[in-house]
């Protein structure tokens, strides 16, 4: 069945069978699944170390990603990062899902 409204939703937590698994679900509905891990392999690039050397991939994507999202999925697991994400989004007014069923009715 495809998802009256196509959304593109981040999809946070600490489990990334259950994060893959997830936006699996959601892309077959029709939506648009981001995950900021799949996003890792920069981190290893030259341009992701500033000039102290330091990588500047893995703090910043999240953040971004967030601003181009429709809306957010919060998955099971401790996980700070992710629960930062979530109250970010709560702030900015954009839609947080605490479980797939939800995010899937919309």
């Amino acid at each position: 069945m495809q998802a009256a409204e196509t959304r593109m939703i981040l999809i946070v937590g600490a489990d990334a069978d259950l994060m893959a698994w997830a936006a699996s679900s959601l892309f077959r509905a029709g939506h648009i699944p981001v995950l900021g891990h799949w996003y890792s392999p920069l981190a290893a690039t030259d341009a992701a170390r500033g000039d102290d050397g330091v990588y500047e991939i893995d703090d910043p994507i999240g953040p971004r990603l967030l601003t181009r999202c429709d809306a957010v999925l919060r998955v099971d697991g401790e996980a700070p990062e992710a629960d930062l994400l979530v109250n970010t989004a709560r702030a900015r007014g954009i839609r947080v899902f605490d479980n797939l069923d939800d995010a899937l009715a919309g």
